[in-house]
């Protein structure tokens, strides 16, 4: 509904201009201090950039975090092109006093850069406060996962964590100023203790940045005992955090421990343990290694600035099986990086589960069906990504109709709870033990169905808010079979580090570059 402006629509309007000006004039500064670094170390731009183009991040660029702001503010730390914006537009704010400022310069804000700006006529103008946002940053594959780590199919054996400290490494995909961490037994008949845990930023292998070491506390207590069929969360605890590096989260367990349910069947991320209580050593001393996650399933951040988090619910294809080991190649990280290097930070909060069934079973963790209604409740949520089917349809002998039912009420789901949803089409697996009987004829039948159901073609109700169709990228144009290409696959049914490197690149970036405004 419009309204008339009056004095608080003016004061707004105003807001509104003086954001937008201080916006354009940090982009501006921006681009002019990453030409000159560029041209400093030596980098030679793209050659869509050189002729007056641009280029979008690839998921092999690398993400690097900003520099900490210098600690003092003052008028020459402060970008001249800022000051004129900002003080071009005094005037168009209400006269406010806020911080220490001086006539003529620029106030520290709270996070040690520009905060207000002063001209010599009067008071600063004050930008507003930014909103925080607690947001799902990274996920351990769990504890949706019911998979019994005794599972012959693994090569991994289960550890005996009894008496020691487990170090479980986090990446994670938005920064903040706190971190919060959950910890499960929720598939699990017996409760946990839980002696002392520990958040930091992680060095190397196992070891942690010393002065980033933490307590962390439940409830102010520093032991806990996490209840047979039940999740804890930490309290929130001070550490910057910046995105796309990695926390290590230690827990000691005094008691007996031998892990039950898991997450990370795609065995791609290495954890630690060692004996006694190291949750504050800068590494464990003679730590032994496994390439699952336990005990510790999800961390959020606290972020600076409003933000909006991307879920990409799957299967082992999301998880990143047959990625590097600890090189954060599935492909929802490398879009996470593609993100970040755009300007455009998004939280992508990993649910892909080795094995997982969509809607047909609980067989390898619960369908994703049920998953799904969980997942829309995290903080900051707005779009859900699902690729999942495949194993419906090798495992459970599902037809078509089944997929695109269960499909279309996550679509309804999703749409009901306010979020914007995404499908992908079933990755094609021709030659591979998945194609079996008339199998690839399903698959491709349910894709027919995904790509019908686009709302940017006009599809009525249920239907996708959009469809990334990565068949073309990741398909072998001279196999009649419905093949992957060789060159983007390790086994003929998951990509290999460099297909999912072709996913993340594939993925186009403007999807995400507004949050919706989307009321359930």
């Amino acid at each position: 509904m419009f309204e008339q402006r009056g004095a608080w629509g003016e004061y707004r309007h105003r807001l509104n201009q003086v954001a937008t000006l201080l916006a354009l004039a940090a982009l501006s500064c921006a681009m002019a201090d990453r030409n000159v670094s560029s041209e400093s170390q030596g980098f030679e731009p793209d050659a869509a950039v050189a002729a007056g183009g641009t280029r979008e991040p690839d998921a092999g660029d690398s993400p690097v975090a900003p520099s900490a702001p210098d600690s003092t503010c003052s008028a020459d730390s402060v970008p001249s092109c800022w000051q004129a914006a900002v003080g071009s537009s005094r005037g168009a704010m209400p006269e406010q006093i806020s911080g220490d400022c001086r006539v003529g310069t620029c106030a520290c804000g709270e996070d040690g850069g520009c905060g207000a700006c002063t001209d010599a006529l009067g008071p600063p103008v004050v930008t507003p406060a930014r909103a925080q946002t607690w947001i799902s940053a990274w996920s351990g594959r769990g504890p949706l996962s019911t998979t019994i780590t005794t599972d012959r199919t693994f090569t991994d054996p289960t550890p005996n964590l009894s008496q020691s400290t487990l170090r479980v490494m986090a990446h994670v995909t938005a920064g903040g100023s706190q971190v919060r961490v959950r910890f499960s037994q929720r598939f699990t008949s017996s409760a946990l203790d839980v002696g002392a845990a520990h958040v930091a930023i992680r060095d190397s292998g196992n070891a942690i940045v010393p002065d980033t070491d933490r307590e962390l506390t439940f409830g102010g207590a520093s032991q806990v005992t996490v209840p047979a069929g039940a999740d804890i969360w930490s309290d929130p605890i001070d550490l910057n955090v910046s995105a796309a590096s990695d926390l290590a989260i230690s827990v000691y367990i005094p008691g007996p421990f031998t892990p039950t349910t898991e997450g990370g069947r795609g065995q791609i991320k290495t954890s630690y343990h060692g004996a006694g209580n190291q949750v504050s050593a800068a590494s464990l001393s003679s730590a032994a290694t496994t390439r699952q996650v336990f005990v510790v399933y999800e961390v959020q951040v606290l972020s600076p600035d409003p933000a909006a988090t991307i879920v990409a619910l799957g299967d082992s294809i999301t998880e990143g099986a047959c990625s590097t080991l600890d090189a954060d190649g599935d492909w929802p990280d490398l879009l996470a990086n593609r993100l970040l290097l755009d300007g455009n930070a998004r939280a992508i909060f990993n649910a892909g589960i080795g094995s997982g069934r969509f809607a047909s079973s609980d067989a390898a963790g619960l369908r994703g069906l049920y998953r799904l209604d969980e997942l829309l409740t995290l903080p900051a949520v707005a779009w859900v990504m699902i690729l999942m089917g495949v194993n419906d349809i090798s495992y459970e002998r599902v037809d078509a109709a089944f997929l695109q039912d269960a499909f279309g009420q996550a679509i309804l789901a999703a749409h009901r709870a306010g979020k914007r949803i995404i499908g992908i089409p079933i990755l094609p697996f021709g030659h591979s033990v998945k194609d079996v009987g008339n199998n690839v004829q399903i698959a491709r039948e349910v894709n027919e169905w995904i790509r019908a159901h686009d709302k940017r073609l006009g599809a009525s109700e249920p239907s996708y808010d959009a469809v990334i169709d990565l068949e073309d990228i990741v398909r072998d144009p001279t196999d009649s079979g419905w093949a992957l290409l060789p060159e983007l696959s390790c086994d003929g049914v998951h990509p290999n580090q460099a297909g999912y490197r072709a996913i993340a690149n594939a993925i186009p970036l403007d999807l995400f570059r507004e949050a919706p405004v989307l009321s359930p």
